[in-house]
């Protein structure tokens, strides 16, 4: 109707993933068959979740353990995936009230978490693509003077050193690492010079902060000759790689 109701938009998109979920759990249930023991952890995680989805609760709030996730992991759920909420917002609101835009960003994700007591699973994130289109193709100076000319700052340096902080809020600076942060994953280049579409991602969990890996673990998690050769790591600045 051409309403713009974040909210309700989300709400609809949620409900076809869980619809789809459920289906795809009955159905698999449906084709389990006999005593099968591989089969035997799979079923009871699923005969688990089912009542959840039929509630309408997604799979990613219901509290499953390592072991259970694994037992299902083949069927890829779609409400099991962690979630960010993207807003698209105007560019004016987006430079002059960041904060404020931010804060209405909270509260509307909240309404979809009024349930979910592990909220901090979904994260929301602001951009405004039409700002961000036309700032895209320009140096770093001429970005400047485009945030100076929408009002944004002043030509003193304490004001044109936030425009560069600024420009660390544009999406093509935070998604990727909120994207990285939800799903667990660290970032290892594997050399210098490597470009980052050839370099490795490796689990998080590999680089907690009570169980870290060694650094042989981790050179064998990147490739198993680089653990068999291992003599020694050296730690290097990675601006002096790059």
């Amino acid at each position: 109707d051409g309403r713009v109701a974040p909210v309700e938009d989300a709400e609809v998109v949620n409900l076809e993933l869980l619809l789809a979920d459920l289906a795809h759990v009955e159905r698999r249930l449906e084709r389990m068959t006999g005593d099968d023991v591989r089969q035997q952890a799979e079923r009871v995680c699923l005969e688990r979740l089912l009542p959840e989805l039929q509630r309408g609760v997604p799979a990613r709030r219901v509290r499953l353990s390592a072991e259970e996730r694994l037992a299902i992991k083949s069927m890829g759920l779609l409400t099991l995936k962690p979630v960010i909420y993207v807003l698209n917002v105007d560019e004016v609101d987006f430079l002059l009230d960041h904060e404020r835009v931010l804060q209405e960003a909270d509260d509307l994700v909240s309404e979809l978490n009024v349930d979910n007591d592990d909220a901090a699973r979904d994260l929301v994130a602001v951009v405004s693509a039409k700002l961000e289109a036309e700032i895209s193709t320009m140096e770093d100076a001429a970005k400047l003077e485009y945030l100076q000319s929408m009002g944004m700052d002043d030509d003193d340096d304490d004001n044109a050193a936030n425009s560069l902080a600024f420009l660390e809020k544009l999406s093509y600076q935070t998604l990727p690492r909120m994207v990285q942060e939800l799903l667990d994953l660290m970032l290892v280049y594997t050399g210098p010079g490597v470009p980052p579409e050839r370099s490795r991602t490796t689990k998080a969990y590999l680089a907690s902060a009570t169980t870290p890996p060694t650094m042989l673990e981790l050179a064998g998690r990147l490739h198993g000759d680089i653990r068999k050769g291992f003599i020694r790591a050296e730690v290097i600045p990675a601006t002096n790689l790059l």
